[in-house]
């Protein structure tokens, strides 16, 4: 669908959005997941979820200033995303940054309360 050149720009979203969360998911291929998260924020620039796929890699792959950017501007679409903000706190811990992360968390916890446990089952977790 990519390659025939007549998708409609939302359908290109929707492909490289989808595509990029199948190798996210199986870990089979981290560069082209963010490449495929890039394609689809620059179709559509105000895709929080993706801002907030992409940052789960980095913060997987310990690139914790990337996460935190990703984060930030998932949260600026959309200012009450839970998950973005648990990951934003995640990454913040590992940078050192132990009290912003932990307001973050908690913040992120009152919005939804199994927010950690969903987090954890994706290997996002804070610092020990």
């Amino acid at each position: 669908m990519i390659q025939s050149g007549r998708e409609h720009r939302s359908d290109l979203v929707q492909v490289y959005f989808n595509r990029a969360k199948t190798y996210e998911f199986t870990g089979s291929n981290r560069d082209q997941a963010i490449a495929d998260y890039d394609q689809a924020i620059k179709l559509k620039p105000n895709h929080a979820e993706a801002y907030f796929r992409r940052g789960a890699i980095y913060l997987l792959g310990a690139e914790y200033d990337q996460a935190i950017a990703d984060y930030d501007r998932a949260l600026q679409l959309s200012p009450e995303y839970p998950d973005a903000l648990y990951g934003r706190g995640a990454a913040k811990t590992h940078k050192g940054d132990v009290p912003g992360g932990q307001a973050d968390i908690v913040a992120a916890q009152k919005l939804q309360a199994d927010v950690a446990t969903v987090a954890a089952k994706r290997g996002i977790k804070p610092a020990a």
